[in-house]
């Protein structure tokens, strides 16, 4: 069994001061279905979202067991697991495959944002057909000259209805199987992209998820650093 070092425990102790805190409040931003903006602050001002990523970043450069050990951590001690669920999607769905498998020019645009929670990050992979089968999606991308056109519906696309930056996964070629997947970055506000109303159901973070059709949206192909034939590694926008 594994053992954790006494720097590990450290580790840990120097955020559990915040866990109390994060958790306030949090029947009644349940009860509201919204994310209050005081809440997200307090995200910002603990540091957690700092712990994976890359001091030029703003990161703290914490391995993969350590960021773990500190997020299990989050879980054990905060009462509010919907925000739990938010802060694990900035980290793990967003900003670490960008770091990752992005390209220069998108990790410095936006991994500083999303070291300091002054971008707020969802994740839009599950169709509302397909549901946990990601290769039955539906939501399509093909390339249109410098573009690329994404056309099909999301649903519990976490952190949703307050995202400043989608990852959206599309197929791009379905011959490809897996390796036709693409990831794609989509800015609030993108013509064609529409959040719809919260979705209230019963799931760690009901009160923070949405559905989201992108019709003809045009994400930037510029910066695609991958071939079709790598496009589970593909990041766009």
């Amino acid at each position: 069994m594994y053992e954790w070092s006494e720097e590990h425990r450290e580790l840990r102790a120097e955020f559990a001061h915040w866990y109390e805190t994060l958790g306030e409040g949090h029947l009644e931003a349940d009860r509201d279905s919204g994310l209050p903006p005081r809440a997200w602050e307090r995200v910002r001002a603990s540091g957690l979202l700092r712990l994976p990523f890359h001091a030029e970043w703003g990161g703290r450069g914490l391995d993969l067991l350590s960021t773990m050990y500190v997020l299990e951590g989050l879980g054990e001690g905060c009462r509010d697991g919907g925000l739990c669920f938010s802060i694990c999607t900035q980290i793990v769905s967003a900003g670490i495959p960008l770091q990752r498998f992005g390209s220069a020019e998108l990790k410095a645009r936006h991994l500083p944002g999303i070291c300091d929670g002054g971008t707020i990050t969802a994740h839009a992979i599950t169709d509302p057909n397909g549901g946990s089968d990601v290769l039955g999606m539906g939501m399509t991308a093909k390339p249109d000259g410098d573009d690329w056109i994404l056309d099909g519906d999301k649903v519990f696309v976490t952190n949703g209805p307050v995202a400043d930056l989608i990852v959206v996964y599309a197929l791009t070629d379905a011959s490809l199987g897996p390796f036709g997947l693409t990831a794609f970055l989509v800015e609030r506000g993108t013509e064609g992209c529409w959040p719809a109303l919260t979705c209230r159901r019963w799931a760690c973070a009901p009160r923070r998820s949405a559905s989201c059709r992108c019709a003809a949206a045009a994400s930037r192909r510029r910066t695609c650093w991958a071939g079709p034939a790598w496009a589970s590694r593909c990041w766009t926008t």
